[in-house]
């Protein structure tokens, strides 16, 4: 939001946009289901009984990601001075909790769809027998609703027509906050905003600065934040901007570092257009599944592939003796191109993206052991024969100016192994930067 209070002397709008005006009395004022959720006339799903079910528990975990758990987490961080009761928010894998620790919980899952992957896992990592819980998902059968009907939990349905990111105002922040201690009808101030004239002028001030950037193209967002307290704002607000915006290539780069190969797959799962996937690694990552076990380092790939709207995989600089031949035949037989090191140095590594198809979507997935193991001392997994500073510096940039970069992430950096030098985070952070710094140059030739 851009502050009423700044000049924007080259952006101020000559006359008063009286058709914005218009247009933006007309939405607030519509009937839709979305803003009836701000209003204080909106039904919860919840009942007071349950508030009061609840009302002696005094340890909470709040389990759930993105707009699930941004805008809770930004109410407590506001007002916990007077909440009295303790709360914790798992959004990651969180090695911060002493999962030993002897407290009695009140654990509240939520998820839209019931599926959300990194909520599933964090569930079930958390979740103990003493504890008590409250799953809030869509009233359908998803895993999370089956979850909470086997044990027996409280179930409070999530509204569909409620996005995530907008859902702050209805069960999904209000519950929680009433579980806090907190007047949950003080938080509903939408009726008496839009009656404001104040308000009104602010808002239509700032969508028409905001429009007239945009028409300049002055799309760089920057965020400063100078208070401690304000620091899940400030992400909730990047999420909701991001997932609102993010469509067209007109949105935030996803960019993900740290962890192993586990996290690409949730994240190109999160695409909803087709994509090429490249994968720069020593090892396919492509073994069976076996023993239940599906959603490991070693099979991320294999499932990726089986995913619809990924039109191919390129796997880059496999060399690994411990990939077994049925996994390569596998991966082979369902269309994955396989690119030796032994092929990038007899073409170079600029020339290996034949294959490819000019300018179409294209996530990027880096392991730091595509490196050679002499630069990767931090990284349990390094194999010699790898790609050396400069073959990966062409192979980025070649493939950047081919394809449209969607995203990318880094992964399988172990700063407990890069003892004295780290020079493997300083590589591993020089290869994003410089990969970043390729796509960043590309898209501001586009816009000339």
């Amino acid at each position: 939001m851009i502050s009423q209070n700044i000049s924007f002397k080259n952006f101020k709008l000559k006359n008063k946009n009286q058709k914005l005006k218009k247009k933006l009395i007309s939405i607030l004022s519509e009937e839709n289901e979305v803003i009836s959720s701000l209003k204080k006339s909106y039904k919860n799903s919840y009942t007071k009984k349950l508030i009061k079910k609840f009302k002696n528990s005094k340890n909470f975990r709040l389990i759930g990601m993105g707009g699930s758990i941004l805008g809770t987490n930004t109410i407590y961080e506001f007002l916990k001075y007077k909440i009295k009761k303790n709360f914790i928010f798992v959004d990651n894998l969180q090695a911060k909790e002493n999962k030993s620790e002897k407290k009695k919980f009140t654990n509240l899952i939520v998820s839209k769809s019931g599926n959300t992957l990194e909520t599933i896992v964090n569930t079930n990592l958390y979740l103990k027998k003493k504890d008590k819980n409250i799953f809030l998902t869509e009233n359908k059968n998803n895993y999370l609703y089956l979850l909470a009907q086997k044990l027996k939990s409280e179930i409070v349905h999530h509204n569909n027509f409620i996005g995530g990111r907008y859902s702050v105002l209805s069960e999904v922040g209000m519950l929680p906050a009433e579980l806090m201690g907190l007047d949950s009808k003080k938080f509903k101030q939408f009726d008496s905003l839009i009656k404001n004239k104040k308000f009104i002028k602010s808002l239509i001030d700032n969508v028409s600065s905001t429009l007239k950037l945009i028409k300049k193209k002055k799309n760089n967002s920057i965020i400063i934040n100078y208070d401690e307290k304000s620091e899940n704002l400030f992400k909730w607000y990047q999420q909701l901007v991001a997932e609102s915006l993010g469509k067209d290539k007109k949105g935030v780069l996803p960019i993900v570092l740290g962890g192993d190969h586990t996290i690409t797959y949730p994240i190109v799962r999160g695409f909803n257009k087709p994509i090429h996937v490249v994968q720069f690694d020593a090892h396919m990552d492509y073994s069976k599944i076996e023993e239940g076990m599906k959603y490991t380092n070693s099979t991320s790939f294999r499932l990726l592939h089986e995913l619809d709207h990924v039109k191919s995989l390129s796997q880059i600089g496999i060399r690994s003796m411990r990939d077994q031949k049925s996994d390569v035949n596998d991966a082979l037989n369902n269309g994955s191109r396989i690119i030796k090191m032994s092929e990038i140095r007899d073409k170079g590594a600029e020339n290996i993206w034949n294959h490819m198809p000019n300018g179409e979507d294209c996530y990027v997935t880096i392991d730091i052991d595509a490196y050679d193991m002499s630069l990767v001392p931090g990284c349990i997994s390094a194999e010699p024969n790898g790609f050396y500073f400069d073959e990966l510096k062409k192979a980025l940039k070649s493939l950047n100016n081919k394809m449209n970069i969607v995203g990318f992430d880094f992964v399988e950096v172990n700063p407990k192994l890069d003892v004295g030098t780290n020079v493997t985070s300083y590589l591993g952070a020089l290869t994003v930067a410089m990969f970043l710094g390729f796509i960043d140059e590309k898209r501001r030739l586009e816009l000339r």
